[in-house]
C-alpha cells in the first residue's frame, strides 16, 4: 500500500522554566517553519505545576518544574504532541505527574507516555506516538505488549 507524505517537525527537550515572549525577531520565521509540518511534536523535559509541591527524594535531583502557561509558548510555535516519557517525569512524585497530564488534558495537547498513547490522523495515515521511562512501571512485556499492538492498528508509529 503506498502512503501520502507525511511530514513531521520535531523538537528535543522542551525546558521552559520562564515566560519567554514570542515578541523578537525572527519568531515568525521559526513558527511557519514548525508549522510546514503536519505533525508538530517536542519532548517535554519538565513537569507543569506551580511549585506547590516538594521534589521526590526517589526521582531526580534536579527538581523541574515550570508554569503551566508555558505550555502557551510551545502553541505559539505550533506543537500540538508531545512526550512527557523521561527523567524528570516524576521530579514532584504523583502529584506533579497527575498535575501535568491534567494541565496537558486541559491545554488540548496530545501526549504519550507509558500506556498513555497519542494518536493522529493525518491524510488517512494513521498514527500513533508512545514515550517510555524507567520510572513508572513501565516493563519490556508492556513494551513489546503495546508494540504489537501497534503494528496491527497503525500505519506509523513513533517511539519517543
Amino acid at each position: 500500500m503506498k502512503y501520502p507524505k507525511v511530514k513531521f517537525t520535531a523538537a528535543g527537550d522542551m525546558l521552559i522554566q520562564r515566560m519567554i515572549s514570542t515578541e523578537y525577531e525572527g519568531f515568525s520565521e521559526v513558527r511557519d517553519y514548525i508549522s510546514k509540518a503536519d505533525v508538530h511534536f517536542f519532548n517535554l523535559e519538565t513537569t507543569l505545576h506551580h511549585g506547590e509541591f516538594f521534589g521526590n527524594q526517589f526521582y531526580g535531583g534536579s527538581f523541574l518544574h515550570a508554569d503551566p502557561a508555558v505550555l502557551n509558548i510551545a502553541k505559539a510555535y505550533g506543537f500540538n504532541m508531545l512526550s512527557f516519557a523521561n527523567n524528570h517525569t516524576m521530579d514532584f512524585g504523583t502529584q506533579g505527574f497527575n498535575d501535568t497530564k491534567n494541565t496537558l488534558k486541559k491545554n488540548k495537547i496530545s501526549y504519550c507516555i507509558g500506556s498513555t498513547i497519542a494518536y493522529k490522523n493525518v491524510k488517512g495515515v494513521k498514527i500513533a506516538f508512545v514515550g517510555f521511562n524507567a520510572l513508572n512501571g513501565v516493563t519490556e512485556q508492556l513494551v513489546d505488549r503495546i508494540v504489537l499492538n501497534l503494528i496491527q492498528l497503525y500505519s506509523l508509529f513513533i517511539i519517543s
